[in-house]
């Protein structure tokens, strides 16, 4: 059936390093294809350990593109792809290497669902020496899975250094021997004393403070804590609270982000912006609307200056 001027074609992004497993996951969308629902146009920007059988996708009505230069990815040359194959929809194998110009698609194609692949043997790897592709792979994925995981708790090393990245860790899934885990699975090296009667936060475990708070509120709910951190205050912010919290080094240092929560402290008139302090708190938790979720919230028990500090914290 032709297409009205105005029907979207929906498309899916299949992301991932080199030999991840990205064709492999794609062969598998395709095993129960059939080739009267229509045609499926399949657009590979790089190739892999795994290669397509184009005679066996073609059974299925599935035509297979490989591009091989980064400049065809430009909306002339996609639109004359699409409409020769006139598809029904669109899967795209991305090449972690190039960049995906969205903007540059036609504008009758609709990105509908962003997967992403890793290889948990060398997703350690990746996050030390590649953390900048990282960051924009894993942007906006509806679905993340880890692969070839012999267990679970081989990604214990690097859960803390990929939790940042995700958007919500509820769409990472682990696979290992046939089946598929929830990210949380993943055994958590807590980088501090959770026994402790207060919780001391350091600058080499504020981030993992910073996002285990939010993933893991009974383990924090009524609990102390201290740490050193800056005040960012805003007339938006009801009196007496603050934001509490740290620069960060998320992704590069282009990528730099203030990690805090909303602190309430009744004394805060006597501090000034950006001053850095050092702080006692109780966590407790709160519904905020901006965020549409249940979030850290902290009540200030004691709070001093302290020693300026303009490094930004890595992780």
């Amino acid at each position: 059936m032709e297409k009205t001027p105005n029907q979207f074609i929906p498309v899916t992004l299949i992301k991932g390093f080199l030999e991840a497993g990205k064709s492999t996951y794609i062969n598998s969308l395709f095993k129960n294809k059939k080739k009267d629902t229509g045609t499926i146009l399949l657009l590979s920007l790089e190739e892999g350990e795994v290669s397509y059988n184009g005679s066996a996708l073609e059974e299925k009505g599935i035509a297979l593109v490989e591009l091989e230069e980064e400049s065809c990815l430009n909306r002339d040359n996609l639109e004359r792809i699409s409409s020769l194959y006139n598809p029904s929809g669109i899967v795209i194998e991305c090449n972690a290497m190039w960049k995906m110009p969205e903007f540059e698609f036609p504008r009758n194609w609709q990105v509908t669902k962003r997967i992403a692949v890793l290889c948990g043997p060398t997703l350690g790897l990746y996050l030390y020496n590649m953390r900048s592709f990282m960051g924009p792979m894993l942007s906006r994925c509806d679905r993340i899975i880890i692969n070839r995981c012999e267990d679970l708790q081989m990604l214990a090393p690097v859960k803390s250094k990929l939790r940042p990245l995700l958007d919500d860790i509820s769409v990472a899934a682990i696979e290992s021997g046939g089946s598929s885990y929830p990210f949380d699975s993943i055994q958590d090296l807590v980088p501090y004393s959770l026994d402790a009667e207060v919780i001391a936060v350091t600058p080499a475990s504020y981030v993992f403070w910073f996002y285990d708070c939010q993933d893991h509120q009974s383990r924090y709910e009524g609990r102390r804590v201290s740490l050193d951190a800056d005040i960012k205050k805003s007339p938006v912010l009801k009196t007496g609270d603050f934001a509490l919290g740290k620069i960060a080094i998320t992704c590069c240092e282009a990528d730099m982000s203030f990690l805090g929560y909303i602190a309430h402290y009744d004394s805060i008139d006597s501090f000034s912006q950006y001053d850095n302090v050092h702080a006692e708190a109780v966590i407790n938790y709160t519904f905020m609307q901006q965020y549409k979720r249940v979030m850290p919230y902290l009540q200030i028990t004691h709070m001093e200056l302290s020693a300026p500090d303009n490094h930004a914290i890595t992780f």
